[in-house]
Formats: C-alpha cells, structure tokens, sequence
C-alpha cells in the first residue's frame, strides 16, 4: 500500500490527496497545520509499512496496539510461502535474500547488496532468487524514495531495485 493509499484507509478522499500533490508539484508551501497533519500521518505509514493488515488494525482500533504482532506474523507467512512454493536449492538462496533486506537496509548506508548476502555471493548467482520474490512482493525498480534515499541497490551499473515487503496475492492462497 502506497502513502495515497494509506490516506484513504484514513478516510482522507481523492479531493485531499490531489491537493496534497497539487502543493509538491506547484512547490507550492503547506500551511502549518497541514504539514503537522501530513507529517503525522507520514511518520505514521512509515511505522505500520504499508502492509494492508497491519493498516487495516491500527484503523480500526485507531491506535498502534497490536500492530508490531501483526507485522511479525506477516513475515513469518513470508517466509512460509517461500518454503511452500520455492523449490530445492534455490530456496535456501532466496530465504537468505529475503532475511538480509531488512538488515542491509537498516544500515547507514540503507542499500541492499548482493555480495553481502553470503560469502562470494554475485548478482549473477542470485538474480533467480530476486526474480522469484518479484511476482510474490513489490520491487520497484530505479526509484527513490523521500529524502532522496536510494533504498536498496543490487550491483553497480544495473537498474536499482526499491525493495518493499508488500505481499501480493499467490493463487490458491
């Protein structure tokens, strides 16, 4: 779930979130109050994830308790519908990526490396393994994200992947 999305779970309307990009492109500034309101809601997003359940909760109770056990649970799944639906070797590879996206991102350097996965690792041995995570989560390539933090990169000289932990439905789930 993208911030847009977040704002309508909110219950913010299409008229907020067109004024909302109506101020940024316009470099237009916000009044004070809107900026204390979007920025609360901001750092809000950035605290659930974007994750749909974990928005779904903190709506409906309209506070954080319970969310962190929520996120937790998410990643186990993860993890699970790896082992479910990656096969032999390769699962171990991909497990290990998927284990490694929040640590190398929690870094100061906040990006994603390869060779830093397992030693001797190279892209070229482990592009399978983002490859089988894309259709299962959202990877958005060559994009940045706020403060102009390249989130997560793969090599050099190729395209730059955005690394999200937003699940997208496996048929037969």
């Amino acid at each position: 779930m993208d911030y847009e999305e977040f704002l309508w779970a909110k219950g913010y309307g299409p008229n907020t979130v067109e004024d909302l990009y109506a101020h940024i492109i316009e470099a237009r500034p916000f009044s004070d109050l809107e900026m204390e309101v979007f920025s609360s809601l901001f750092m809000d997003y950035c605290i659930l994830g974007g994750m749909p359940a974990v928005v779904s909760k903190h709506v409906a109770s309209g506070s954080f308790e319970g969310t962190l056990a929520t996120q937790r649970q998410l990643i186990v799944d993860y993890q699970e519908d790896i082992r479910k639906y990656a096969d032999g070797m390769d699962q171990t590879r991909i497990l290990n990526v998927f284990e490694h996206i929040p640590v190398q991102l929690a870094k100061e350097n906040k990006k994603f490396q390869i060779t830093k996965v397992a030693r001797g690792a190279r892209f070229k041995d482990y592009r399978g393994c983002i490859e089988w995570l894309d259709p299962v989560f959202l990877f958005v390539y060559g994009q940045e994200i706020s403060f102009g933090a390249r989130v997560a990169s793969h090599g050099a000289g190729e395209a730059t992947y955005t690394l999200a932990l937003q699940r997208r439905t496996i048929a037969g789930d």
